[in-house]
C-alpha cells in the first residue's frame, strides 16, 4: 500500500512529475516491506520448529541453513573429490532426512541404541577416530603442497 500510494496519485493526476522525486521513498518502502515479510517468515518458521519436537526441529534448522544443500547442486569434479558413488549418495540423503541406514545395527558396541548421531560421537564405534584421521591427513596433504 505504501509503495503504490504516490504512483496511484501520479496516475490519477495524469502526471509523473510529482512521482519522480519520490523514488527514494518507494525504495525505502520496498525494503521495509521485504524486511517485514522476512521477519514474519522467520517467526512462522520458529513457531513451526517449536511444535515439531526437538530432534526434528534441529534437523529442519540444520537442513535450512544457508549452503546446507549446496552439495546437491555442486558439479561432480573428480579432481576436487566431489564424486559420490550411488551408495554414498543414497546414504547421504538418508542421513539428511534421518532415515535409518541399511546395514546399521540396532545396538552399538558400547551398549547404547545405535543411531547416526550416536555413531558419529561414540568413542567405541571408530567414526570419531576416522574423522580425526581424515582431517589430519587432509591437513598434512595441504601442508605438503604449500611447503
Amino acid at each position: 500500500k505504501n509503495i503504490n500510494e504516490d504512483l496511484i496519485q501520479a496516475i490519477v493526476e495524469n502526471s509523473l512529475n510529482p512521482f519522480l522525486p519520490n523514488i527514494n521513498k518507494i525504495s525505502k518502502a520496498k525494503l521495509q516491506s521485504k524486511k517485514m515479510k522476512t521477519e514474519q517468515e522467520q517467526q512462522k518458521k520458529f513457531s513451526n520448529l517449536n511444535t515439531c519436537g526437538e530432534e526434528l526441529g534441529r534437523q529442519i534448522a540444520l537442513a535450512s541453513e544457508k549452503g546446507a544443500s549446496s552439495w546437491l547442486t555442486s558439479l561432480p569434479l573428480k579432481s576436487c573429490g566431489f564424486i559420490l558413488s550411488k551408495q554414498e549418495f543414497h546414504d547421504s540423503i538418508k542421513i539428511r532426512y534421518n532415515i535409518k541406514l541399511d546395514g546399521l545395527s540396532n545396538d552399538c558396541a558400547c551398549g547404547n541404541p545405535n543411531s547416526i548421531d550416536h555413531s558419529l560421537i561414540c568413542k567405541l564405534g571408530g567414526y570419531t577416530s576416522l574423522r580425526h584421521n581424515h582431517l589430519r591427513d587432509t591437513l598434512s596433504n595441504l601442508l605438503d603442497v604449500v611447503c
